[in-house]
């Protein structure tokens, strides 16, 4: 699905323009930060945790929890030096984004690239600020690292959690308990 977007990671002039590079997009406000050069590589990552459990015959794993999703992008890249545009603002407003927002906490983005979408929270940004500087010593081209957490969504309704349970055991009883 192609967003419509209010791109601000590229010129500061505003424009609706579908997604069809890497994006970042604010869920609660909806402006979207538009990375103009694709990644190189993008890495995800899910874990699913088993516990070890004692019996008196042998030890058996029992499922614990997933852990959300993980989604690496090494390598993204701004550039202001065909305009000679200093990058600070792009910086800033990148920035932004792990800043607290309506709900009390940085807000959820959605990430899109290609035909894939994740809804996520930006935990760590990196930049490098690379050569050219302009004359007054401001970046003109930047390296960016991004590492995104899947936000999960569950019901935790009692039905939900023994259907889960259920799933989990393979057990169709219905008095299992809640976990």
């Amino acid at each position: 699905m192609k967003f419509p977007v209010r791109q601000i990671g590229g010129d500061d002039a505003a424009q609706s323009a579908p997604v069809s590079s890497f994006a970042l997009i604010n869920l609660e406000s909806s402006e979207s930060f538009v990375f103009n050069y694709f990644p190189a590589e993008i890495e995800t990552s899910r874990r699913a945790n088993w516990e070890r459990a004692n019996t008196a015959t042998r030890q058996a794993l029992t499922f614990a929890n997933i852990e959300p999703k993980r989604v690496d992008v090494p390598e993204l890249w701004l550039d202001g030096t065909r305009d000679n545009q200093s990058l600070t603002p792009t910086i800033r407003r990148l920035y932004e984004l792990q800043e607290l927002g309506r709900e009390g906490a940085p807000p959820a983005l959605l990430v899109s690239w290609g035909d894939r979408e994740e809804r996520v929270i930006l935990e760590e940004v990196r930049i490098t600020e690379l050569q050219p500087f302009d004359g007054s010593g401001n970046p003109l081209r930047a390296r960016v690292s991004l590492t995104l957490i899947e936000v999960q969504q569950y019901d935790d309704s009692p039905a939900t959690q023994r259907t889960r349970a259920r799933t989990v055991t393979g057990n169709n009883s219905s008095t299992l308990g809640f976990f």
